[in-house]
């Protein structure tokens, strides 16, 4: 996937990044690659200590562990948000009302790492494995779900899909087909 879509949809140049997706029947794995983001005369100072992020948006299935914090009639199933940073750092966003101890139990589930081959040019690589039962969701039961994949870097919001809003906006990004 080619993360190169300006979140809001409108154009808008920024460096690439590319994302490579797998699964099997308990994870789904998730490796990027970012290009050079330096900084660049005319940007905020702010961004000159900025740690970049990569968001990855999945829709799950209702169940009885999503019961207390996600509204039966949503137009999507429930949705998780897990960032993680050029340092190293994985977390799931709670973005949606989840319990608290429902967030620490999907977040000690999940393995990541990234690498950092230039630290000022803010180029570098992640690997991250979500456990399918820590999200609810069964690939044998559903044949495909909701999904996006953005990178938050200098130069703004990249997505695999455009929403036109925020990257989790999951009604209008892209889905992951589950092969049979």
């Amino acid at each position: 996937m080619v993360l190169e879509q300006y979140s809001t949809g409108e154009q808008k140049q920024g460096p690439k990044s590319y994302g490579w997706m797998v699964y099997d029947d308990n994870y789904l794995y998730i490796a990027t690659m970012h290009e050079a983001d330096p900084y660049r005369e005319g940007m905020p100072e702010i961004l000159k200590k900025h740690i970049p992020v990569v968001e990855v948006d999945i829709e799950s299935q209702h169940s009885a562990q999503t019961k207390s914090w996600w509204i039966d009639d949503m137009p999507t199933g429930p949705i998780y948000v897990i960032w993680g940073n050029m340092e190293g750092k994985v977390e799931c966003k709670n973005m949606f009302g989840m319990p608290y101890e429902k967030v620490r139990l999907i977040e000690k589930s999940l393995e990541y790492k990234a690498d950092v081959l230039d630290k000022d040019n803010q180029v570098w690589v992640s690997e991250l494995k979500i456990p399918f039962a820590s999200i609810g969701l069964n690939p044998r039961d559903v044949k495909q779900t909701g999904f996006n994949i953005g990178v938050w870097k200098r130069s703004g919001w990249f997505a695999w899909v455009a929403t036109g809003a925020t990257v989790w906006r999951l009604e209008n990004a892209g889905y992951v087909t589950f092969e049979k």
